[in-house]
């Protein structure tokens, strides 16, 4: 987030940052501004996989860039559906960036494996016997 922050205030793109540092209050102004359509309000919402993954709305945007893997598929997802969301007027897309060579490759494998695997533990087309050892994987997995 800090290259991409310094690379938009050297294009003077207005811009919010969120991250862990954030308090509540901040956060609240923070998405009232870039709900804005006042002339200067900020163009872009950066926002860290965790903090910005709960409890936000932003249907004021059209575009979502992940720009790192997660391990757990579902933290991207819920990122994205941040804008992604009810009530959404535009078109949303949806990008993420992938640098090759790297751990962020083997990264994209997990998450299908691990998609692959709840989709599987979910299917009731199969037999009882295979879908209770994939519960079991997923127990093992989640640690529940």
């Amino acid at each position: 987030m800090d290259l991409v922050a310094a690379a938009l205030k050297a294009a003077s793109i207005p811009f919010v940052r969120l991250d862990g540092r954030c308090t509540a209050a901040q956060r609240a102004d923070m998405l009232r501004a870039f709900g804005s359509k006042a002339q200067g309000a900020p163009r872009v919402f950066l926002a860290s996989l965790k903090a910005g993954g709960v409890g936000m709305n932003l249907t004021a945007a059209s575009e979502c860039h992940l720009l790192e893997p997660h391990w757990n598929p579902a933290v991207e997802d819920q990122a994205a559906d941040r804008v992604h969301r009810l009530g959404q007027p535009h078109d949303v897309t949806v990008y993420r960036y992938v640098a090759r060579g790297t751990i962020e490759e083997r990264m994209l494998t997990l998450q299908d494996q691990k998609r692959a695997l709840a989709s599987a533990a979910f299917d009731v087309r199969r037999g009882a016997s295979a879908r209770e050892a994939r519960m079991a994987d997923i127990r093992l997995l989640m640690q529940l």
